[in-house]
């Protein structure tokens, strides 16, 4: 037990283990993020790891951050998980130890398909490379648990990154605070930043639940243990494979104990959390298509004159936006039909954004109850979540307990 804490170095290995998966601090991440976006907006099959690797090894070494100063930093690894993260966290209650090297066998005899719709932000996955005896209390089980966390904390922020580049694209879009004639435009451009705002306000309590509430709080009481059983060490000289179990049995509960309550072992939980998330990605996606229809559909927007409500400067710079080409791939067949009618085309978009906003709101109730019954049941922490997430369902028709949604999930 010596060995492990003082010439190993264990509880400073478990610090950098924190600090890479859980993203404390994640100062240093999203700058990776940034600098590799245009590589992890790509395909699966087609991410250059070897870059994003390099990439990776530059930011750990930037001076002023608080990972350039640890000094297990070469044992992080950049990977690509092909399989999605919601097929794998079914599993993970089944999951088991393998030796380093060994491929991770599902569970069932067929193979788990990868996502063919997969990017880089959605796959990327780090390892962490631990020398033997340390593998001990960090075995490859307890690094496939750290790395479900990472994923599931890595999801909810680049969906909080995607929805807050939608308000900053809302905001600076000439065409979205342009206050038109149409007054119907005008609701309907309502509608959609609220509902931005409520989804916003989801995957920011969600996120805030699982780092604050969940893994601080329990990893305090982990390292609460380490450290009083290397204070009993020199009292129990004899007690070496009982202290040694005891540890690696405390740290398997710590990252169970997470998952649990992250909501990351419940495949009902995990169903509804997937038609979110689904959800809120598939609208912040379709940001640039909303803007290019809103101009089609304002008709003060689409006529070749200046608006009164517009300045000089702000017409050109709509009229600049405008010229643009449309992004490769863009799929405007919906409302292709109604373009010789405005009112058709208005129509149409109140449509789309009434499904979205029924979707969203109609799975998030749905979430709520199924958090209250598994508060009651199971575990009492989902109950503040319940709390933290009821505010973005507030004021509508799907608000309260509804039993008969129950089964759609």
């Amino acid at each position: 037990m010596r060995l492990l804490l003082t010439t190993h170095a264990l509880p400073a290995r478990l610090r950098s283990l924190k600090h890479y998966f859980f993203l404390d601090p994640s100062d240093y991440f999203s700058y990776f993020l940034e600098l590799g976006a245009s590589e992890l907006r790509k395909g699966v099959k087609t991410v250059n790891t070897g870059k994003l690797q390099s990439l990776l090894d530059l930011v750990l070494r930037q001076p002023g951050s608080i990972v350039s100063l640890d000094p297990f930093k070469e044992d992080v690894k950049v990977e690509m998980n092909e399989i999605t993260l919601t097929k794998s966290l079914q599993r993970v209650v089944n999951i088991t130890g393998i030796e380093q090297g060994e491929a991770l066998q599902p569970v069932s005899n067929q193979p788990m398909e990868s996502d063919k719709k997969a990017t880089g932000f959605t796959s990327l996955q780090l390892d962490y490379v631990v020398p033997f005896p340390v593998s001990l209390v960090i075995s490859r089980k307890t690094v496939w648990r750290y790395q479900a966390l990472f994923r599931y904390l890595l999801s909810l922020r680049y969906l909080e990154s995607q929805l807050s580049t939608t308000w900053q694209t809302q905001t600076r879009g000439i065409s979205w605070g342009h206050k038109g004639s149409s007054r119907n435009l005008e609701i309907w451009k309502r509608r959609v930043w609220t509902l931005r705002a409520r989804m916003l306000v989801f995957v920011q309590q969600l996120l805030y639940f699982c780092t604050a509430e969940v893994i601080e709080p329990n990893w305090s009481k982990f390292m609460s243990r380490l450290n009083t059983e290397d204070d009993a060490e020199d009292q129990k000289p004899s007690g070496f494979t009982r202290t040694v179990d005891e540890l690696m049995q405390n740290h398997v509960d710590f990252l169970d104990t997470c998952l649990k309550e992250c909501m990351l072992t419940n495949s009902k939980l995990l169903r509804i959390h997937s038609k979110l998330m689904q959800t809120c990605t598939i609208f912040a996606t379709w940001t640039n298509w909303l803007t290019r229809e809103l101009e089609k559909s304002d008709p003060d927007l689409s006529g070749s004159t200046k608006p009164t409500t517009m300045t000089e400067d702000q017409w050109k710079r709509f009229k600049a936006a405008a010229s643009r080409p449309s992004a490769p791939g863009a799929d405007t067949s919906s409302i292709s039909a109604s373009d010789a009618d405005p009112e058709a085309r208005i129509n149409n978009l109140f449509e789309i954004i009434r499904k979205w906003e029924s979707n969203f709101s109609r799975h998030l109730q749905i979430l709520l109850d199924a958090l209250n019954h598994y508060a009651a049941t199971e575990t009492v922490a989902l109950l503040s979540l319940c709390a933290r997430l009821s505010t973005a369902n507030q004021g509508t028709q799907y608000a309260g307990l509804k039993p008969e949604d129950d089964s759609v999930a």
